[in-house]
Parts: structure tokens; C-alpha cells; sequence
């Protein structure tokens, strides 16, 4: 089975854990971000 993750980078460690868990127990996971901690601003995005 394919499981799709993702979050935001304030439950980027949550989102890890889960992650980490679900490939233990065999599942194939699929990140799709965010992929570090940091805050990420689009300044273009205010626009």
C-alpha cells in the first residue's frame, strides 16, 4: 500500500515520525513536503 504524507514546517517533526513508523511497518510512503524545519516565505506570494 502507497501512503501520501505531508505538512507544513511546524509539524515537519511529526510528520517525520509518521513517516519513519509507516516504512517500519512495510508501507511505502510518499512525501510531499515539506521536506526541512525552517519557515519557508514566498515573498512573491503576497503579490
Amino acid at each position: 500500500m502507497i501512503i501520501a504524507i505531508g505538512s507544513d514546517h511546524g509539524r515537519f517533526v511529526q510528520k517525520e515520525a509518521v513517516k519513519k513508523l509507516l516504512e517500519a511497518k512495510g508501507y511505502e510512503v510518499v512525501d510531499f513536503g515539506c521536506y526541512r524545519h525552517e519557515e519557508f516565505r514566498c515573498i512573491t506570494c503576497a503579490s
